[in-house]
Parts: structure tokens; C-alpha cells; sequence
């Protein structure tokens, strides 16, 4: 195997970060083609992962693998935000391997073992990549992540249509009723307003709850968006990536689920909003049920 050039390159200690981008390069580009044969999407280069990879592995190099086994995964998210990389997810692999970048990645995907798995999995858009020597044999350090501003990104793109989501919504909540013998809800595209613009003003003006920055509820909502109730109910939640996983979480409270399976409302209508804020990155569901006079 190619070893003694890899081994000069990362044991000369006046060599600079940047030094290492070719090998970087070299790994990012066998990885994504790995990836591709898995029908898998490409991952890209992050300077920020690369940085924390480099700091890993020179910490690794110099410490020992206790240091790292020892580090949670709570401390590495903080490690990688304080870098510069607001995480949804992060995989970390160490490995320690000799030879050349092609005969390491035939190596772990003949093998099938966890770091070629890993490197192939389908959840992360980001790779950092970290070298450095233990014991006289290359070690690596790869970090796999999502970024929370792509993670809003891809959800945005998976609910631009608002009308589909509303239907999946509905079809949700009848689901719910049907199974309980309940009459099902209709929708009501006042309802979807209200419901809409109130996700869109709990984004824009970095508030969460029922009761707006002026004191009004979802009743001052409703009369203000045109509906002449009778009755009105109002769920939130905030954070949950679809529908289902909403739908799940409202059904598990039993004050959200008394609203979604109550005999009062006939009709419905729903919001979602999705972006950053003053309170950080935000995924907003609103529900309003609604029987008119």
C-alpha cells in the first residue's frame, strides 16, 4: 500500500491547515462516488466540519483514543456549533488505516463495516474531513451532518404546496375521528387563513403560544378573519419535521386531542410556517376548528 508519502504529509509538523484540502478532496470525491452507486445524494465540503475534524484528530493524535471515546454527542454538537455549523445531525467516524485513499474506501465497502455504511448513509448533506497519526498509522476523522439551515430548507421544499398539506392534515384528523365513529370535519378556507396567518406572525414576530403579543386569542382571530362562530379551538406545536409526527404528538395530549376529536367543531382549517427567528430555527403547525353560527 501507498503509505510513506500519506505518513509524510501528515506527520510534518510546519504544514498548515490548508495542506490538507487535496486530501480532502480526494476523499470527498471517492465518498460521493460510493454514495452514487447507492443512489445516494452527494455530500459537500464544509469548512466548518473540516476544521472540527482537523481538531479532532490532532486531539486523538496527541491524547489517545480515551479522550474521544469520552466525548458525548452533546458536547460534540456544541463543538460543532461553536465551530460554525448549526447541527440537526452529525455522524462522527474515527478510523485509523493505511494506504491509498481508493484502497481504503475498497477496503470499507468490501468489508460492508460501519465507517463504509456511515459514509453512504442518506440523512447527512454536509462531510468534514480530519487527519493526523496514532501509534505511526494514519487516523481519520469524518464528520457527516445536516445543517438546521438546510433541514428548513428541505422541509420548506417538502410543504410549498400548502393546499397538499392541508389535505394530508385533514385526512389525518378524519382519520382519527372515523376511528372513533365520529362525523368528519370539513374543510373551511377561512379557517386555513386564520390558521396561516397566525404561523406566519408567530414567525415573523419570534412568538409562540395562544395568546398573541396584544393579548388576542384564536376567538379575536377568528371574528377578525371574517368567521361568524360558535365555537373555536386552537392547537399549536412547534418543531415537528410532518405531519405525521404532529399529528402523533397532538394525539398523545390529551387537551390536543380533545380538540381534534371533539363533537363541538365541524369544520377546520391549518397554518404552517417554517423559517428562523429570534428563538431559533422554527417549524410552526397551527390547527383551528370551527363551527359557525
Amino acid at each position: 500500500m501507498a503509505l510513506a508519502p500519506l505518513l509524510f504529509l501528515l506527520v510534518a509538523s510546519s504544514v498548515a491547515a490548508d495542506e490538507f484540502d487535496p486530501l480532502r478532496e480526494e476523499f470527498l470525491a471517492s465518498i460521493n462516488a460510493e454514495r452514487g452507486r447507492e443512489g445516494v445524494r452527494a455530500l459537500e465540503p464544509s469548512p466548518a466540519l473540516n476544521r472540527l475534524a482537523q481538531e479532532l484528530a490532532d486531539e486523538l493524535a496527541e491524547r489517545g483514543e480515551r479522550e474521544l471515546a469520552e466525548t458525548s454527542e452533546k458536547e460534540m454538537v456544541a463543538r460543532a456549533e461553536k465551530a460554525g455549523y448549526p447541527v440537526k445531525s452529525l455522524v462522527e467516524i474515527f478510523t485509523t488505516a493505511g494506504g491509498s485513499v481508493p484502497e481504503l474506501m475498497a477496503s470499507w465497502r468490501e468489508r460492508g463495516d460501519s465507517t463504509w455504511k456511515s459514509l453512504v448513509q442518506a440523512g447527512s448533506r454536509d462531510l468534514g474531513v480530519g487527519a493526523a497519526v496514532l501509534d505511526d498509522v494514519p487516523l481519520y476523522v469524518f464528520l457527516l451532518g445536516m445543517s438546521q439551515d438546510d433541514f428548513l430548507a428541505d422541509r420548506a421544499r417538502h410543504y410549498r404546496d400548502l393546499g397538499e398539506m392541508r389535505r394530508r392534515m385533514l385526512q389525518a384528523v378524519n382519520a382519527e375521528r372515523r376511528g372513533r365513529a365520529l362525523p368528519s370535519l370539513a374543510p373551511n378556507p377561512r379557517l386555513d387563513r386564520i390558521a396561516q396567518t397566525y404561523a406566519d406572525d408567530m414567525l415573523k414576530r419570534s412568538h409562540y403560544g395562544h395568546v398573541d403579543p396584544e393579548g388576542l386569542t384564536v376567538r379575536e382571530r377568528a371574528y377578525a378573519g371574517g368567521y361568524d362562530l360558535r365555537f373555536v379551538a386552537e392547537n399549536l406545536a412547534s418543531g415537528q419535521p410532518t405531519v405525521e409526527e404532529v399529528m402523533d404528538g397532538w394525539m398523545k395530549s390529551e387537551k390536543h386531542r380533545d380538540n381534534i376529536l371533539s363533537k363541538i367543531y365541524t369544520e377546520a382549517g391549518f397554518g404552517l410556517a417554517i423559517g428562523r427567528n429570534r428563538r431559533g430555527y422554527q417549524i410552526i403547525w397551527v390547527q383551528v376548528f370551527g363551527r359557525e353560527r
